[in-house]
């Protein structure tokens, strides 16, 4: 065989193998499936605040510091297992005297005193994990107790919402947020099972199509991960362009103001082999 012909030789299997590779990675069934599983939270988060004022800045932040003793003695006295105090930053505001408030309220320039009170303010977040292995009775008892012993102590409990302007009604929205959040500690363990379950969906979808096709589902070419529930938004740097994700805001997204259950889902494109 001189050189020509074999060049053609090599040229058409090539060219057969190519061809059948292609027919290949046409031939199968791609399923798109989901997964949910719903979880109980396991993290209970209340939001308090604690403050002093008086129109002497030592006398307000003795009054805090007096306020803010007294109210965590008396949460930490409830003796809740796993009962944790976090605290926030620190608020040094002056506020406005009823004169310059009722001056705003005409319409007239408010006059500003030199003796206006000072306000100390300080958050304090109270977590409380394992409440998954609490009934729905126990975690509404011991909130029951936790919401008294912080009244008692002049804990104002309950995040600090500014009110919202409504366009529609031309009015204020100033009702306030939930007092308690409920929170799932462990989303990776979930979003695992939630796949798992995404797995057994798509594999169900694709003995489905394979039988009415007449074929037999092979095993699996490929899979990817799609997304299955709003992602959170992207900041803009004007140095460094997108920045990652904020996690605090990718937290929200599997926590409720309810005590209920918490869903967690995940999606999947799958590609699977047939066989005759």
């Amino acid at each position: 065989m001189d050189r020509w012909a074999r060049t053609l030789v090599i040229a058409f299997s090539m060219w057969a193998w190519s061809a059948a590779a292609q027919a290949q990675g046409r031939s199968g069934i791609a399923v798109k499936a989901t997964g949910v599983v719903k979880m109980r939270p396991d993290v209970l988060e209340l939001e308090g605040h604690v403050s002093g004022n008086a129109e002497l800045a030592g006398d307000a932040i003795t009054k805090y510091r007096s306020n803010r003793q007294r109210a965590v003695e008396a949460i930490e006295a409830l003796q809740i297992p796993s009962l944790k105090i976090q605290a926030g930053r620190i608020d040094i505001t002056a506020q406005m005297d009823q004169a310059a408030i009722q001056a705003m309220q005409r319409g007239m320039p408010a006059t500003v005193s030199a003796s206006r009170p000072l306000n100390v303010a300080e958050p304090l977040s109270i977590r409380i994990d394992g409440i998954d292995a609490l009934t729905n009775e126990q975690i509404i008892e011991m909130l029951v107790k936790i919401v008294d012993a912080g009244k008692d102590a002049g804990v104002t409990l309950g995040a600090k919402d500014s009110p919202t302007y409504n366009p529609y009604t031309g009015g204020y929205n100033t009702s306030g947020s939930a007092m308690a959040r409920f929170r799932l500690s462990d989303v990776e363990s979930a979003r695992q099972k939630a796949f798992e379950e995404a797995m057994k969906n798509a594999q169900r979808q694709g003995e489905r199509l394979a039988t009415l096709s007449g074929l037999k589902l092979g095993k699996v070419r490929a899979i990817t991960e799609s997304p299955s529930t709003p992602q959170p938004q992207q900041q803009v740097n004007v140095v460094y362009g997108f920045m990652p994700p904020n996690s605090e805001k990718e937290a929200e997204l599997y926590t409720s103001s309810s005590l209920q259950e918490i869903s967690v889902s995940a999606a999947i494109d799958v590609e699977f082999e047939v066989q005759p």
